[in-house]
């Protein structure tokens, strides 16, 4: 017993020694790789990061609110800032959230950048909003800009939205079961689950009921005037059709029509996930994901009929 012991721990220690001089050589080395860089001396101390540059608008709005608030610079911070162009009206704001440390106040400031100088972010943005459906009305840019093109009797693929109050339906089915403990339109911790669970197929079915009668008196508008109906959504208050000119501009006079849109093919671009993602490097492993149960959080609801969810089902807990 005492030799196979001594055996099989020298046997251990060949394996280990072997398996070193392995790993040393460059050959393995290659085959276990990080996408990540690696420092080139890892007993290098660690440097601290460096205090960001503020920008010109940075500083102006932290100037801004130190004044406005009362409060020290130094106690001032500006979060991230986004650079917006506002095409019709021609004007680029710079807008950021500016807070103090202690969190007591925190406002988005806007800078009109040809300017300089700050400006009523909402103000600005009201101002566009105007000006963009004074010069397209309920069509989208791209497709007032295909019409001014095409011949009279030029079909053209448009995606119609219309308007549907979800929430009067949402309140009107809620308003049978008072006593449903419901946080809004969602369920609360005192929810019964199965009660929510009829509660939410009942605003579903009155939802896509609405979709339904609202789409049949835009489809019948279309069709007297001989447009081709390619496509009504039972989920969504959008419908597809091929329409002339005209008859755009005379479905967009709808008060019950809300934006139109020039169709097109949408192509994924999912296959640029992976590798930006760094997946491959985990998949080479045996790390596939396959047979593994994902669970989605999604307030509206989940189209289960659909191809690439066909085996959904929900998951209600208290």
């Amino acid at each position: 017993m005492y030799k196979r012991t001594l055996l099989t721990l020298f046997a251990f220690s060949i394996v280990l020694i072997a398996a070193n001089s392995y790993l040393s050589s460059s050959s393995a080395v290659a085959q276990f790789f990080s996408p990540l860089p690696t420092p080139s001396n890892p007993n290098e101390p660690i440097q601290p990061t460096p205090t960001p540059i503020l920008t010109e608008e940075a500083e102006v709005a932290l100037r801004y609110f130190s004044e406005t608030y009362s409060v020290p610079p130094e106690q001032v911070r500006v979060g991230q800032a986004a650079v917006i162009s506002l095409p019709v009206t021609g004007r680029t704001i710079w807008q950021a959230n500016v807070e103090d440390y202690a969190g007591k106040q925190s406002v988005i400031v806007t800078i009109d950048l040809d300017s300089g100088s700050i400006v009523d972010g909402e103000a600005v943005r009201q101002a566009e909003q105007e000006a963009h459906v004074k010069k397209y009305g309920k069509l989208e840019p791209e497709l007032h800009e295909h019409l001014q093109a095409v011949q009279e009797s030029e079909l053209t693929t448009v995606t119609i939205w219309f308007n549907v109050d979800i929430e009067k339906i949402r309140s009107e089915v809620i308003a049978r079961y008072p006593d449903a403990k419901l946080y809004g339109f969602q369920p609360s911790d005192e929810t019964d689950s199965a009660l929510y669970e009829k509660i939410y197929q009942e605003m579903v079915a009155a939802e896509q009921q609405a979709y339904k009668e609202h789409a049949a008196a835009i489809v019948s508008e279309l069709q007297k005037s001989g447009a081709e109906i390619l496509y009504v959504d039972q989920f969504a208050p959008v419908l597809e059709a091929k329409l002339t000119k005209q008859m755009i501009l005379d479905i967009a006079a709808n008060d019950a029509v809300t934006n139109i849109y020039l169709s097109s093919v949408l192509q994924p671009l999912l296959d640029t996930t992976g590798p930006t993602g760094r997946f491959p490097v985990v998949w080479r492993r045996g790390i596939t994901g396959s047979n593994i149960k994902v669970a989605v959080i999604e307030a509206e609801g989940i189209y289960f009929d659909h191809d690439y969810l066909p085996n959904g089902t929900y998951c209600f807990t208290n």
